[in-house]
């Protein structure tokens, strides 16, 4: 596994949001298999640079409810579960990633930290899956 591979599951497993994209269940699998199947072609394809791959995913990720019922990764659809999770890891709010605790804490509009969570969200599982199919 890739330091940049590892760095990023370390991550997504502090906030929480690691399990229904490493260990997919029920009809879940087959989305996952899906955006691994679509990142892997997009990898080989070489038409496109990595940050180019990352940004696209993430917004597929972001932007899936408008194709399906609900996100693809159904931990995109409750970002404030996900802010509260973070609220109460020691880990995350004091630990190597303190400065992403630290900027999330400084907004103060509820509906952009809302926004702001999501996105974050979508572009690190963009950015595992990337790592993860090299």
């Amino acid at each position: 596994m890739s330091t940049k591979l590892e760095k990023i599951l370390h991550l997504i497993k502090t906030m929480g949001i690691a399990d229904e994209i490493i260990n997919p269940i029920g009809d879940q699998v087959e989305d996952i298999n899906l955006l691994r199947n679509l990142t892997r072609e997009l990898i080989e394809s070489e038409s496109r640079c990595r940050e180019n791959i990352i940004y696209r995913l993430a917004m597929a990720l972001y932007h899936s409810d408008r194709f399906w019922d609900e996100h693809i990764i159904r931990v995109i659809d409750d970002p404030v579960e996900i802010y509260y999770k973070l609220s109460s890891n020691p880990d995350f709010k004091e630990g190597e990633y303190s400065i992403i605790w630290k900027i999330i804490s400084e907004i103060r509009d509820r509906k952009f930290k809302t926004q702001f969570i999501k996105t974050l969200i979508c572009f690190l599982l963009a950015t595992y899956l990337y790592y993860s199919q090299l």
